[in-house]
């Protein structure tokens, strides 16, 4: 099982991904937190427009890069082993390691707010109602959809070849290359449930608890009891090291 990171009323949690059993990392600093990704082991927050990475082990923490690199951020994920981020509407690939970074694709590929996933060796990218699959090498992105099928997606979340997005109440799992889509379980969730996914489920905070969702056959266990994760507005699923 991998270890999940919350944010919750500006502290980081470390969370068994089997149990739920959960503990406080680091100190209650994270006032400002825009975004939250992992990749590779690690797990990078953007903080007032700044990139750091975090150990999630002790909730230690680095800046990656200059001060404000990133202070017009609309989304960040991370896809084999590296970083993307989209700022002011530009696509960048971006080191763990430094921070130094490289613009992908053209200027203003993506402007507004957006959702986006890394999965094997490419980005899913919603943006003004529709999808769009985004080559992680060079940026060059293709529409995975017409506007209407994925208008009323609130979320997503990726693993692997798969792709899984809540679209009004609905979970949907859908194999990137072949495009097959299946709805998972029967869930109604909350439009403002946050979704992670790794080799062992998906993840999802849904009405201020933790569930997992079983990638096959969609069904949920609940991992916490009593609405014990209000106030959380990050989560992310960090795998590897």
């Amino acid at each position: 099982m991998s270890t999940l990171l919350a944010l919750r009323s500006q502290q980081l949690w470390r969370i068994d991904g089997a149990t739920g059993d959960s503990e406080r990392i680091g100190q209650p600093e994270w006032y400002s937190m825009q975004h939250l990704a992992a990749t590779g082991g690690l797990a990078y927050a953007i903080e007032k427009g700044s990139l750091y990475g975090i150990d999630p082990e002790t909730g230690e923490y680095w800046r990656l890069g200059q001060p404000m690199d990133w202070r017009r951020t609309s989304g960040i994920c991370g896809c084999q082993g590296q970083l993307y981020a989209v700022d002011a509407g530009n696509l960048y690939r971006i080191s763990p390691q430094d921070g130094r970074y490289q613009a992908l694709g053209s200027p203003q590929d993506w402007p507004g707010e957006l959702l986006m996933v890394g999965l094997d060796r490419q980005l899913v990218i919603w943006l003004n109602r529709r999808l769009y699959l985004v080559n992680a090498d060079d940026g060059a992105w293709t529409p995975y959809s017409s506007t209407g099928d994925w208008a009323k997606t609130v979320c997503l979340a990726g693993w692997g070849d798969h792709f899984y997005a809540i679209v009004g109440e609905d979970l949907w799992a859908v194999q990137v290359t072949t495009g097959e889509s299946r709805q998972l379980g029967g869930w109604a969730w909350s439009p403002h449930t946050l979704l992670t996914a790794c080799e062992s489920g998906l993840y999802a905070l849904h009405q201020e608890d933790i569930h997992r969702i079983d990638l096959d056959t969609g069904n949920t266990t609940r991992l916490s009891e009593g609405r014990s994760w209000t106030k959380t507005g990050r989560l992310v699923a960090v795998v590897g090291g």
